[in-house]
């Protein structure tokens, strides 16, 4: 549900009160869109992607996958855990495909139990 500027602009009282409304209004117009979404998150999500692809294989191994989360704190036995539920098919890698298709369910899907919603470790984890 996108906000009206008459309730974004009201919400600015107070920071908390601005983040959530004006967080979720900003996702939704300008990046989970399906006129928005290409631009704004997949070229990001490819370009991790190709960065992460240190061997140029095409497909994201278990230690290239592991070593970008370890990097961003998620310690690396969720994101093994991870790692295996992204590769759908069960192959040992993780496609370019399968990779989209996680960033996809992250940030669109409301099923808990899609396998991009594990893309960082199993939901509800702190890290």
């Amino acid at each position: 549900m996108c906000q009206s500027p008459a309730s974004l602009r009201s919400a600015r009282g107070t920071s908390a009160s601005a983040r959530s409304v004006f967080g979720p209004a900003v996702m939704e117009v300008n990046v989970t869109t399906p006129a928005h979404f290409e631009s704004a998150v997949m070229a990001i999500a490819d370009a991790v992607m190709n960065a992460l692809d240190t061997n140029g294989d095409g497909v994201l191994s278990l230690e290239e996958y592991v070593r970008l989360y370890d990097t961003l704190g998620v310690p690396k036995d969720l994101s093994a855990q991870a790692f295996t539920r992204l590769d759908l098919d069960g192959d040992g890698v993780i496609s370019f495909e399968e990779y989209r298709t996680a960033i996809v369910e992250f940030y669109l899907s409301a099923d808990p139990q899609a396998a991009g919603n594990y893309l960082l470790g199993p939901v509800g984890t702190s890290v």
